[in-house]
Protein backbone atom coordinates (compact mmCIF):
# COMPACT_ATOMS: atom_id res chain seq x y z
CA UNK A 1 0.00 0.00 0.00
CA UNK A 2 3.01 2.08 0.67
CA UNK A 3 3.54 2.34 -3.10
CA UNK A 4 0.46 4.48 -3.31
CA UNK A 5 1.17 7.99 -3.80
CA UNK A 6 -1.29 10.09 -1.37
CA UNK A 7 -4.18 11.60 -2.77
CA UNK A 8 -5.04 15.44 -3.33
CA UNK A 9 -8.79 15.58 -3.89
CA UNK A 10 -10.65 13.90 -0.74
CA UNK A 11 -13.66 15.46 -1.98
CA UNK A 12 -13.69 13.78 -5.23
CA UNK A 13 -13.57 10.35 -3.45
CA UNK A 14 -16.82 8.15 -2.88
CA UNK A 15 -17.49 9.05 0.73
CA UNK A 16 -16.27 13.24 0.06
CA UNK A 17 -12.60 11.84 1.93
CA UNK A 18 -13.97 10.09 5.13
CA UNK A 19 -12.03 6.85 4.30
CA UNK A 20 -10.99 8.02 0.87
CA UNK A 21 -9.15 10.00 -1.08
CA UNK A 22 -8.73 10.28 -4.77
CA UNK A 23 -5.43 11.31 -6.85
CA UNK A 24 -5.68 14.41 -9.68
CA UNK A 25 -2.76 15.28 -11.95
CA UNK A 26 -1.66 16.56 -15.64
CA UNK A 27 -0.39 13.70 -18.25
CA UNK A 28 0.38 14.95 -21.90
CA UNK A 29 -1.16 13.01 -24.43
CA UNK A 30 -0.53 14.52 -27.83
CA UNK A 31 2.01 15.23 -30.45
CA UNK A 32 1.12 15.71 -33.81
CA UNK A 33 4.15 15.47 -36.39
CA UNK A 34 3.44 15.69 -40.35
CA UNK A 35 5.56 16.50 -43.40
CA UNK A 36 4.80 17.49 -47.16
CA UNK A 37 7.09 17.39 -50.00
CA UNK A 38 6.20 18.55 -53.28
CA UNK A 39 8.01 18.76 -56.61
CA UNK A 40 6.78 20.11 -60.16
CA UNK A 41 8.85 19.57 -62.79
CA UNK A 42 8.43 20.57 -66.56
CA UNK A 43 10.16 17.51 -69.17
CA UNK A 44 9.89 19.84 -72.19
CA UNK A 45 10.33 23.30 -72.81
CA UNK A 46 6.84 24.10 -74.04
CA UNK A 47 5.30 22.75 -70.76
CA UNK A 48 3.41 20.14 -72.72
CA UNK A 49 5.18 17.10 -70.65
CA UNK A 50 4.80 18.17 -66.72
CA UNK A 51 5.85 16.00 -63.66
CA UNK A 52 4.14 15.89 -60.12
CA UNK A 53 5.92 14.06 -57.02
CA UNK A 54 3.91 14.50 -53.28
CA UNK A 55 5.32 12.49 -50.67
CA UNK A 56 3.55 12.87 -47.08
CA UNK A 57 4.76 11.34 -43.96
CA UNK A 58 2.87 11.39 -40.57
CA UNK A 59 4.29 10.50 -37.38
CA UNK A 60 1.74 11.37 -34.91
CA UNK A 61 1.87 9.54 -31.07
CA UNK A 62 -1.04 10.34 -28.74
CA UNK A 63 -1.88 9.31 -25.25
CA UNK A 64 -6.04 7.22 -25.38
CA UNK A 65 -7.89 8.52 -22.04
CA UNK A 66 -7.81 4.91 -21.30
CA UNK A 67 -4.18 4.55 -21.45
CA UNK A 68 -2.93 7.68 -19.71
CA UNK A 69 -0.30 7.41 -17.03
CA UNK A 70 -1.81 5.59 -13.74
CA UNK A 71 -0.07 7.40 -11.19
CA UNK A 72 2.67 10.89 -11.60
CA UNK A 73 5.96 10.00 -12.73
CA UNK A 74 5.00 6.89 -14.54
CA UNK A 75 4.84 6.64 -18.18
CA UNK A 76 1.20 6.27 -20.33
CA UNK A 77 0.27 2.72 -20.03
CA UNK A 78 -1.04 2.94 -23.95
CA UNK A 79 0.27 5.60 -26.76
CA UNK A 80 -1.98 5.36 -30.35
CA UNK A 81 1.29 6.02 -33.26
CA UNK A 82 0.34 6.75 -36.57
CA UNK A 83 2.79 6.62 -39.04
CA UNK A 84 0.84 6.65 -42.26
CA UNK A 85 2.38 7.90 -45.26
CA UNK A 86 1.33 8.74 -48.96
CA UNK A 87 2.93 9.52 -52.56
CA UNK A 88 1.43 10.81 -55.62
CA UNK A 89 3.06 11.04 -59.01
CA UNK A 90 0.86 12.57 -61.75
CA UNK A 91 2.66 12.69 -65.72
CA UNK A 92 0.74 15.39 -67.84
CA UNK A 93 1.13 15.06 -71.66
CA UNK A 94 -0.68 17.53 -73.91
CA UNK A 95 -0.76 15.39 -77.08
CA UNK A 96 -2.13 17.87 -79.53
CA UNK A 97 -3.66 20.82 -79.11
CA UNK A 98 -7.34 19.24 -78.52
CA UNK A 99 -5.90 15.70 -76.75
CA UNK A 100 -4.50 15.83 -73.26
CA UNK A 101 -3.81 12.37 -71.29
CA UNK A 102 -2.85 12.59 -67.65
CA UNK A 103 -1.46 9.43 -65.88
CA UNK A 104 -1.13 9.22 -62.47
CA UNK A 105 0.18 6.94 -59.56
CA UNK A 106 -1.23 7.25 -55.32
CA UNK A 107 -0.12 4.76 -52.94
CA UNK A 108 -1.22 5.43 -49.80
CA UNK A 109 -0.41 3.38 -46.95
CA UNK A 110 -2.31 3.48 -43.38
CA UNK A 111 -0.32 2.44 -40.45
CA UNK A 112 -1.96 2.83 -36.90
CA UNK A 113 -1.32 1.30 -33.94
CA UNK A 114 -1.66 0.81 -29.97
CA UNK A 115 1.61 0.21 -28.00
CA UNK A 116 0.61 -1.39 -25.05
CA UNK A 117 1.97 -4.47 -22.80
CA UNK A 118 1.41 -7.93 -23.23
CA UNK A 119 2.34 -8.14 -19.12
CA UNK A 120 -0.74 -10.10 -17.47
CA UNK A 121 -0.83 -8.49 -13.32
CA UNK A 122 -3.87 -9.83 -11.17
CA UNK A 123 -5.43 -7.58 -8.90
CA UNK A 124 -6.62 -8.17 -5.67
CA UNK A 125 -9.51 -5.95 -5.08
CA UNK A 126 -7.15 -2.72 -5.81
CA UNK A 127 -6.35 -0.94 -8.95
CA UNK A 128 -2.76 -2.49 -10.21
CA UNK A 129 0.59 -0.36 -9.39
CA UNK A 130 0.95 -1.25 -13.57
CA UNK A 131 -1.38 -0.77 -15.82
CA UNK A 132 -2.02 -3.62 -18.51
CA UNK A 133 -2.99 -2.18 -21.99
CA UNK A 134 -2.95 -4.37 -24.89
CA UNK A 135 -1.07 -3.64 -28.23
CA UNK A 136 -2.96 -3.33 -31.08
CA UNK A 137 -1.86 -2.45 -35.09
CA UNK A 138 -3.15 -2.10 -38.05
CA UNK A 139 -1.01 -1.69 -42.05
CA UNK A 140 -3.54 -0.84 -44.99
CA UNK A 141 -1.15 -0.03 -47.76
CA UNK A 142 -3.62 0.79 -51.16
CA UNK A 143 -2.07 1.52 -54.99
CA UNK A 144 -4.13 3.36 -57.52
CA UNK A 145 -3.09 3.52 -60.84
CA UNK A 146 -5.29 6.33 -62.89
CA UNK A 147 -5.35 7.10 -67.07
CA UNK A 148 -7.40 10.23 -67.84
CA UNK A 149 -7.09 10.93 -71.46
CA UNK A 150 -9.48 14.46 -72.47
CA UNK A 151 -10.46 15.35 -76.19
CA UNK A 152 -12.14 19.17 -76.42
CA UNK A 153 -13.44 20.64 -79.91
CA UNK A 154 -14.91 24.18 -79.47
CA UNK A 155 -18.02 23.98 -76.71
CA UNK A 156 -17.71 19.75 -76.87
CA UNK A 157 -15.25 17.52 -74.83
CA UNK A 158 -15.23 14.04 -73.98
CA UNK A 159 -13.49 12.33 -71.34
CA UNK A 160 -12.44 8.65 -70.56
CA UNK A 161 -10.22 7.17 -68.46
CA UNK A 162 -9.53 3.84 -65.89
CA UNK A 163 -8.59 3.20 -62.61
CA UNK A 164 -6.84 0.47 -61.27
CA UNK A 165 -6.72 -0.28 -57.28
CA UNK A 166 -5.00 -3.31 -55.15
CA UNK A 167 -5.58 -3.06 -51.45
CA UNK A 168 -4.86 -4.55 -48.23
CA UNK A 169 -5.14 -4.46 -45.01
CA UNK A 170 -3.22 -6.02 -42.04
CA UNK A 171 -4.08 -5.98 -38.39
CA UNK A 172 -2.60 -7.90 -35.35
CA UNK A 173 -4.27 -7.54 -31.60
CA UNK A 174 -2.86 -8.45 -28.43
CA UNK A 175 -6.62 -8.57 -27.10
CA UNK A 176 -6.90 -12.19 -26.28
CA UNK A 177 -4.70 -12.06 -23.56
CA UNK A 178 -5.65 -13.34 -20.36
CA UNK A 179 -6.47 -10.79 -17.27
CA UNK A 180 -7.31 -11.46 -13.83
CA UNK A 181 -8.90 -10.02 -10.82
CA UNK A 182 -9.54 -11.80 -7.57
CA UNK A 183 -11.74 -9.95 -4.77
CA UNK A 184 -13.63 -11.19 -1.84
CA UNK A 185 -16.00 -13.21 -3.90
CA UNK A 186 -13.60 -15.56 -5.52
CA UNK A 187 -10.81 -15.58 -3.52
CA UNK A 188 -12.79 -17.53 -0.74
CA UNK A 189 -14.48 -19.05 -3.75
CA UNK A 190 -18.06 -17.88 -1.97
CA UNK A 191 -20.94 -16.47 -4.31
CA UNK A 192 -23.34 -13.67 -2.84
CA UNK A 193 -25.15 -15.02 0.25
CA UNK A 194 -28.66 -15.02 0.22
CA UNK A 195 -30.96 -14.62 2.80
CA UNK A 196 -32.77 -17.95 2.41
CA UNK A 197 -29.72 -20.00 3.75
Amino acid sequence: MRQYPEGNNPAGASDKGLNFNQLLFNAPNVNNRAQVARMDYNIDSAGKHTLMLRGTLNGAASTPSSGLAQFPGQAASQTTLDNSRGLAAAYTAILTPHLINVLNYGYTRLGVASAGTETVLPSFGFTTLSPTSRPAGRISPTNVFTDDLTWSRGRHSVQAGVSFRINENVSVAGTNLPSYAFSRNTLLGLGPISPET
